[in-house]
């Protein structure tokens, strides 16, 4: 069990819960009454909270079938990729780009995430607008990762206004030079430098981006689903895989051939359909 998994370009970066939330588009970030990105402290993080449970029981299952076997089983599971789990959205996403690609059908564009006037303090951990206006989520709460923030974008001086030994404050002071400093350059510069200096950063996606994200893509399997749709594999990856589950069977799919194999015969079974007694799948 793990931040961001075994393996993808997030894999060695450091976080904290709302961060699994962000990257995932389930942590939604609201403007202050200045206009700034901001975290509602009300959040609570699902990412967190689901990957155990995935562990727990991708655990139990695989010590059942490691004594049927005698072979080991190998897990990895990420609290981002629970989170992703979690953002039903994301499937209808996946699901819209496939028919639109199929040219099938259109949709309407997704409502947006982002919500607005909400007055709420700026604590460390801290959304900022990039230069190419994506936001990033700054979670440099501990000391350490501030020093290293401070060193990375050439700001030491940051550090007098951090006093405390272990944890960092909010500090209008630091809020207005990362303000400043965040917007000079794109997010994927950002990304690149603040992973070379082991500071935990995440992009802050919308559902609608996840899809996108350079991380996440790698780590979402998908499985094909009924009437044309798509839904998200578990999100347990492990060695060897999970079996793919059946697709569900059209009402009536399998209703002959069931009562067939206990001596019902076709007459009786279409009569039962014709007064509506069973349902029939049509024949193809």
């Amino acid at each position: 069990l793990s931040g961001y998994g075994q393996a993808g370009p997030y894999r060695d970066l450091p976080s904290h819960g709302i961060g699994f939330d962000a990257v995932s588009g389930l942590a939604v970030v609201e403007d202050d009454e200045l206009g700034r990105p901001t975290v509602p402290p009300r959040h609570v993080n699902l990412g967190t909270n689901l990957a155990p449970l995935f562990g727990a029981t991708a655990v139990l299952a695989a010590l059942s079938w490691s004594r049927r076997t005698g072979r080991p089983v190998l897990l990895d599971v990420a609290q981002a990729d629970a989170a992703a789990f979690a953002n039903l959205a994301i499937e209808d996403q996946a699901a819209e780009q496939r028919a639109i690609a199929a040219g099938s059908v259109t949709f309407p564009p997704a409502a947006p995430q982002v919500g607005a006037g909400a007055q709420v303090q700026r604590p460390t951990m801290q959304a900022y607008r990039t230069r190419d206006g994506r936001l990033l989520l700054l979670m440099a709460l501990e000391r350490k990762f501030f020093v290293r923030l401070a060193e990375a974008v050439g700001r030491p001086d940051l550090l007098e206004h951090v006093r405390d030994q272990y944890l960092t404050t909010a500090s209008k002071e630091v809020d207005d030079a990362m303000i400043d400093i965040l917007s000079s350059k794109d997010l994927s510069e950002w990304m690149e430098i603040f992973a070379a200096a082991d500071v935990p950063v995440v992009p802050v996606n919308e559902s609608s981006q996840v899809l996108e994200d350079s991380h996440l893509s790698t780590r979402i399997e998908w499985l094909d689903a009924d009437q044309g749709t798509v839904t998200m594999k578990t999100p347990v990856h492990s060695e060897p895989s999970i079996a793919s589950p059946r697709q569900a069977p059209a009402i009536g799919q399998d209703t002959a051939e069931i009562l067939a194999s206990i001596g019902i015969d076709r007459a009786e079974i279409d009569r039962l359909a014709g007064v509506g007694v069973i349902q029939l799948a049509p024949e193809v």
